[in-house]
């Protein structure tokens, strides 16, 4: 063996090991919190879109129901609801959004697909004209709120609507033309 072939074998050095396992070191830091960015920036914009999601789907239940009501009342007491009446009420009571039909039990409406969300109702006669109604939902969980404001055209009302709430109400009570006596 001659003394130069050993000079020629070529190797890695404790430094070049060093300095290639911290660049790997840095390199993967930077991949790692650039993936676990991204997905907490996904899970909050999931949760930001669920949570507008479930407002406008309550201000959309509500707006459906009342659109062709003939008679329509405001109200901000729960001891307003009458339970052997004819009317539908739609309310606000401990977070939850609730309707009632002809005399039944409230139902909570929505609580199944938003275990988590507290929802607030405020409804109120427009500025505008007196036969539309300006409901709020407002829906929050523990991190953000989200806010839909809608004006709701009454139809077939006859008379204007009736409005005993101090300030905002928490309800509406109606009746369709079909239920009104003759």
């Amino acid at each position: 063996m001659r003394v130069g072939q050993i000079l020629n074998n070529k190797g890695v050095t404790l430094i070049e090991l060093v300095i290639g396992m911290g660049l790997l070191v840095l390199v993967l830091s930077i991949g790692f919190s650039l993936y676990f960015f991204g997905t907490s920036s996904f899970e909050a914009g999931t949760k930001r879109g669920d949570l507008q999601q479930n407002a406008r789907l309550v201000a959309d239940f509500i707006m459906e129901e009342v659109r062709f009501a003939r008679e329509v009342e405001i109200f901000d007491d729960l001891e307003d609801l009458n339970e052997s009446d004819d009317y539908h009420y739609i309310f606000l009571e401990e977070g939850d959004i609730k309707h009632k039909e002809n005399g039944e039990d409230p139902v909570v409406k929505f609580s199944e697909i938003s275990r988590k969300v507290d929802f607030d109702l405020q409804v109120d006669i427009s500025e505008d004209s007196d036969n539309i109604l300006k409901i709020v939902v407002s829906a929050s969980d523990d991190e953000r709120e989200y806010e839909v404001t809608t004006d709701v055209l009454i139809l077939n009302l006859v008379g204007e609507i009736i409005d005993t709430s101090d300030n905002n109400g928490i309800g509406i009570k109606y009746k369709y033309p079909d239920e009104l006596e003759e």
